[in-house]
C-alpha cells in the first residue's frame, strides 16, 4: 500500500476474503486507496471470514512469517490501516543505510520487495558510474550479493530448501546466480522433490479452479483437491490440498 510504499516499511498487508472474486477485490482495494495491498479471494473460508464488511488481514515479514492483525473494513482513501502506525516489522531483504539518490532508492525498493524481476540488473550497470549514483548502486549490489550468498548457505534440504532458492532466484534476477542455479539442479534430481514438485503443479492448478467464478470449474477444483490429497498424502501440498 502507499503507506508502506513511502516509509519504506518491510512488511506485506495481505487482505483475503470469500466475498470479493479476484477482480472485485482489486476494485475495492483501489477505491480504498489501498491497491498495493496483496489481495486474495477465497472461496473455502478458512478463517471464518463473515460479514462482508470484513476482511482477514495479515503481515508478511522478510522471513516469510505471518502475523495476523484485527482489523475491520473501515478505513479512508490514503489514510494508513491504524495497526500499521509505528510498525517496523523486521528487517529489509536487501539491508543497505545511507541511500540519498532517488533513482537508486527506487530501484532498491523494487528489488527489495521483489516488485520487478531483475531489478537489480538495473543498477549493476549503474555501478559502473564514477559518482553518487554508480557509488550508491554498489552499496546495493554488495548488499544484494551478501543477502543471497546468506540465503543459499542457510537454505537447507529438502523441498523446503528448493523453493526458498526459488525464491532466491527472483529476488536476486541480475546477479551471478550459478551457485543457486547448480543447487537447484542438484536438488530436483531427487525423487523425492520430483514428487514434491508434481504435486505443487496439481496443487496450484486446483487452486485456480477453486478461484473460479464457474461453478464447474469450483467443482472440479474441489475434487482435484481431494483426489491430491489421497494420491500424495507424503507431500507438502498433498497435505495442504487435504486441509482445503
Amino acid at each position: 500500500m502507499d503507506w508502506i510504499e513511502k516509509e519504506k516499511v518491510p512488511v506485506w498487508v495481505i487482505v483475503t476474503s470469500p466475498h470479493f472474486e479476484p477482480q472485485a477485490m482489486a476494485d475495492l482495494l483501489k477505491s480504498k486507496g489501498i491497491e498495493r495491498t496483496l489481495g486474495a479471494y477465497d472461496p473455502n473460508n478458512p478463517n471464518g471470514v463473515g460479514k462482508k464488511t470484513t476482511m482477514w488481514t495479515e503481515l508478511l515479514k522478510p522471513d516469510g512469517t505471518l502475523q495476523t492483525v484485527s482489523t475491520a473494513e473501515t478505513y479512508g482513501k490514503g489514510k494508513p490501516l491504524p495497526f500499521l502506525k509505528g510498525l517496523t516489522g523486521g528487517t529489509h531483504a536487501i539491508p543497505v543505510e545511507g541511500l540519498t539518490e532517488a533513482g537508486v532508492i527506487e530501484v532498491w525498493w523494487k528489488a527489495n520487495r521483489g516488485l520487478v524481476p531483475g531489478a537489480l540488473k538495473e543498477l549493476v550497470g549503474a555501478a559502473k558510474r564514477k559518482n553518487a549514483v554508480g557509488e550508491q548502486s554498489q552499496l546495493v549490489i554488495t548488499s544484494a550479493t551478501t543477502a543471497l550468498e546468506a540465503g543459499l548457505a542457510a537454505a537447507g534440504e529438502g523441498f523446503a530448501a528448493y523453493e526458498k532458492l526459488e525464491g532466491l532466484s527472483r529476488r536476486f534476477d541480475g546477479l551471478d546466480l550459478k551457485a543457486l542455479k547448480s543447487r537447484l539442479s542438484e536438488l530436483g534430481k531427487d525423487p523425492v522433490i520430483k514428487k514434491e514438485l508434481k504435486a505443487r503443479s496439481v496443487y496450484m492448478e486446483c487452486k485456480r479452479l477453486t478461484g473460479s467464478s464457474k461453478p464447474k470449474e469450483q467443482a472440479a477444483g474441489r475434487d482435484g483437491m481431494a483426489a491430491l490429497a489421497k494420491a500424495m498424502p507424503d507431500t507438502v501440498y498433498g497435505v495442504l490440498a487435504g486441509s482445503n
